[in-house]
């Protein structure tokens, strides 16, 4: 994997995470979001290789 994909993942979702409403804390809010692109960033290939094989 990449790791400008992996950043990029992480930073697109940790950006969008800050608009998010339901976690009080804009820090946390932020790194929540880029946990998610990473691990999202990490498991699309996963999948997709399933799918297409």
């Amino acid at each position: 994997m990449d790791i400008l994909v992996l950043t990029w993942y992480g930073l697109i979702c940790g950006i969008l995470s800050i608009l998010s409403p339901n976690i009080r804390r804009m820090p946390f809010r932020f790194i929540t979001g880029v946990a998610v692109g990473v691990v999202s960033a990490l498991v699309l290939p996963l999948i997709l290789a399933q799918f297409s094989a």
